[in-house]
């Protein structure tokens, strides 16, 4: 039987500048039962030009930049697929309307 595995992903600044930046949005892989780290199971960098806002209802989904939380998931399903469980737990900022 395997472990039960939380995969916690978050968006973090790595370099900001007037709206825009650098952006790693990371996917760690922890024990649900003692907390110990398994490790990265995916990561991504992302840069934000600042002072523009897309069409954003006429953009798809797999060309949004909130489709890495659902690149995010999906990771997780492929790295830890011998889990007994996994819980993916993110921010608000994950919540895809």
């Amino acid at each position: 039987m395997g472990r039960h595995v939380l995969a916690i992903q978050d968006t973090t600044v790595l370099r900001s500048e007037g709206g825009g930046g650098e952006y790693l949005h990371a996917v760690l892989a922890l024990d649900a039962q003692d907390g110990a780290i398994l490790g990265l199971i995916d990561g991504c960098f992302l840069e934000r030009e600042g002072g523009r806002r897309a069409a954003r209802r006429s953009v798809p989904i797999e060309e949004k930049e909130s489709f890495r939380w659902l690149e995010g998931a999906d990771q997780a399903a492929s790295v830890c697929a011998g889990a007994a469980s996994i819980a993916v737990i993110a921010d608000r900022e994950s919540y895809i309307f």
